[in-house]
């Protein structure tokens, strides 16, 4: 990991209407990180990813390996590298695997063979599920190919929301195993999870929010240990 951040937000802020989701949230992410946001339901952390990606506007600086990217479009910032594997997953149902494969790559003009062998030696699953359905895929094999389908897009930072939410406690473990292995293997995360103790045993460093702004940020395994964390976000 180096020192220098590859994202930095500087003072972020998000309201819809009179609701400030988001109060001036600054945080960084080095290159080679697992980087957590945790916080209950409302601290804010799905809508600070969406900034990131543009899906909701914002005022601030979003600053991508020192390019200030605040003001471009959404597939814009796709192609200077902040992906997005959303809450809920958001494949598209009556599309095969293949192709949602397909759609993660469609800012890219170059082969797209060395990532779909890379997605598929990731998750062998879809290997036997590309011309399934993905609709008709298990909620767990929807998160992985969720995963798979940002992964498409080569990104210099991978944001995923919720990547836990819904699954059984051995998926949730397989797919944590598998953030670990991506983060080895040269990929930067930006993790926004509830489940806060795998987020904290898996990370870097993580902040703590609440209500819109940080709270408390330190290494993963030391907020693991924090009296306060584990009273108010690990039960106890």
């Amino acid at each position: 990991m180096s020192g220098q951040p590859l994202l930095l937000i500087e003072d972020l802020v998000v309201n819809y209407g009179a609701i400030n989701a988001v109060k001036g949230l600054s945080i960084e992410v080095c290159k080679g990180e697992i980087v957590s946001l945790v916080g209950g339901n409302g601290a804010g952390k799905s809508s600070t990813l969406r900034a990131i990606s543009g899906i909701v506007a914002s005022k601030g600086n979003i600053i991508l390996d020192g390019r200030n990217v605040a003001k471009l479009e959404p597939h814009h910032r796709v192609q200077a590298g902040l992906v997005q594997s959303p809450e809920g997953r958001g494949i598209f149902a009556s599309m095969t695997v293949y192709e949602n494969l397909l759609v993660g790559a469609h800012t890219r003009k170059d082969s797209l063979e060395d990532s779909l062998k890379w997605c598929y030696e990731l998750f062998p699953i879809l290997v036997e599920r590309t011309k399934q359905v993905a609709g008709t895929l298990s909620g767990g094999e929807q998160q992985m190919l969720a995963i798979s389908r940002a992964l498409m897009a080569r990104p210099k930072i991978l944001m995923l929301d919720e990547p836990s939410l819904g699954l059984a406690p051995k998926i949730v473990l397989q797919i944590f195993e598998i953030i670990k292995r991506l983060n080895t293997e040269g990929v930067t995360i930006l993790l926004v999870e509830q489940n806060a103790r795998m987020a904290l045993k898996f990370s870097h460093r993580a902040y703590v929010m609440e209500t819109g702004v940080k709270v408390i940020e330190g290494r993963g395994q030391e907020l693991l240990a924090d009296e306060k964390v584990k009273a108010s976000y690990l039960g106890g």
